[in-house]
């Protein structure tokens, strides 16, 4: 039997819900998908953390897939809202992965082909953003290098420093 938690990250578009459904179908795991919307930007903290005990719960006899969590929080704080709420809810959830053995995967994207594909998918479904993910892509391609540290003004920016030097992320 297959388990343990993936963590999915990405900008808008970029295959992370695909990915996570073909994975949970595959190996028979559960998708949990994480977003942001105005109604729940003060709790996003306390929805994330639920999230993560659930999916450490569920963990422990089958796989767990987080569609989203922290870091598309810190990201998408740094584009679009002038930083996060929370500035060390990166490290509380990235200790909880760590400790659980997650595998975290980066769904990259240039910054052309997310504009694309973002212009693309709003016409078909409901996009919380109407523009910007070329800027969303190139900050998750910046951490992926190891140049996005600077603009964390949170635990994001130690971690972005060494995200593609570790184990635990593909």
């Amino acid at each position: 039997m297959n388990k343990g938690i993936i963590l999915l990250e990405g900008c808008d578009c970029a295959g992370k819900s695909y990915l996570a459904e073909y994975l949970a179908k595959k190996f028979d795991g559960v998708v949990r998908h994480q977003t942001w919307n105005k109604q729940i930007q003060h709790k996003i903290f306390d929805i994330h953390s639920a999230a993560l005990t659930k999916a450490v719960k569920i963990s422990k006899t089958r796989l767990a897939i987080i569609d989203r969590l922290w870091m598309s929080e810190s990201v998408y704080a740094v584009a679009y809202r002038n930083g996060t709420q929370w500035p060390h809810q990166g490290r509380v959830m990235d200790r909880v992965l760590m400790t659980h053995g997650a595998l975290n995967i980066m769904c990259l994207l240039s910054p052309e082909s997310a504009e694309r594909r973002h212009s693309e998918m709003k016409v078909k479904r409901e996009e919380l953003y109407t523009e910007g993910n070329g800027r969303v892509a190139r900050i998750y391609n910046d951490i992926w290098s190891g140049k996005a540290y600077r603009i964390f003004p949170d635990y994001a920016s130690h971690l972005t420093r060494d995200v593609c030097k570790r184990n635990d992320f593909i």
